[in-house]
């Protein structure tokens, strides 16, 4: 009994280590976003004048370096209007005069992380010191999320240091047109990105963000910080998919709160003037594409402000 129990122990002790050694070497081997933009942050948001928030739309969409005041992307894939919130509060942002947020198809009806993506949670948990309970083994470790945590090594064998494909300020930078695939704006690509995009809770879904969009607003004002929200260009294929009941309640819950006085609203939605070669895929913009929506969102802020 006793040869049983020290190998059974012996065992349990070579588990243990083996997956804290595993949890180390994502934490402190492998790069990713979060640690990178909470590093960039914690040093220097105190000078950060222009916010730029949001998920994979503006991550993807907006330059910073194309501002001429100090500006930051902290945008993230899947990043929904709660974190952004959290990102807002959550460093010393004593100089930022500007915020920049997309509210649109791709994210005013997500549900929350969690119930979507939940190890992104602890992504945020981890190296953005989200609030989580320390009990919550969910949100302290990446091991508790197996398949992400395959990808995410994979990802590293393949491509080494590589694999943070994020500029200096931020932007991301691997949805180069050239790498887009020859299937990526077709109309099957459509439909299967609408079925993702829209659920049967998306009402609920949409009141609930709508209140984060109104909290984000609130803090802002409070602070005299001009807040722009903006619908990212989706691709033609895609426009033509999506029902005229989603374009409406999008469109005019989001022009009514403007009129109000919560925020600018710039809607490039239905914008016909991003062809084919702005787009990496059909609701994400390439480098040409993310080049083109700065200048406008640069033109604009020049021309209102």
């Amino acid at each position: 009994m006793r040869i049983f129990l020290f190998k059974l122990m012996l065992f349990l002790l070579l588990v243990s280590v083996s997956i804290l050694a595993v949890e180390f070497f994502v934490r402190y081997k492998v790069p990713n976003v979060y640690r990178f933009k909470n590093d960039w942050l914690s040093k220097h948001s105190s000078t950060v004048e222009l916010l730029v928030l949001g998920n994979s739309h503006c991550y993807y969409g907006i330059c910073p370096d194309y501002f001429p005041c100090k500006s930051y992307n902290a945008a993230i894939v899947s990043q929904t209007l709660q974190y952004d919130y959290f990102i807002l509060q959550n460093y010393n942002f004593r100089s930022l005069k500007d915020v920049i947020i997309n509210v649109d198809i791709s994210n005013v009806f997500d549900p929350p992380l969690s119930e979507g993506e939940g190890y992104r949670c602890t992504y945020y948990s981890i190296y953005m010191n989200y609030p989580a309970s320390f009990f919550d083994l969910n949100s302290q470790l990446e091991v508790m999320s197996p398949g992400a945590l395959q990808r995410k090594i994979s990802n590293y064998l393949e491509k080494g240091s590589e694999c943070l494909m994020c500029s200096p300020l931020g932007f991301g930078v691997d949805y180069v047109l050239e790498n887009r695939s020859d299937l990526a704006l077709s109309d099957k690509n459509a439909n299967n990105r609408l079925a993702g995009l829209i659920t049967a809770s998306w009402r609920e879904n949409f009141d609930k963000n709508v209140l984060l969009l109104l909290k984000i607003s609130n803090y802002c004002n409070k602070r005299n910080i001009r807040l722009t929200v903006l619908s990212t260009p989706l691709h033609q294929r895609l426009r033509n998919h999506v029902p005229f009941v989603i374009k409406e309640e999008i469109s005019k819950t989001l022009q009514e709160l403007s009129q109000k006085g919560y925020f600018r609203y710039l809607d490039f939605s239905d914008d016909s003037s991003f062809k084919d070669d702005a787009f990496f895929d059909l609701d994400h913009l390439s480098d040409k594409g993310a080049f083109q929506l700065t200048e406008k969102i640069v033109s604009e802020m020049d021309n209102n402000y």
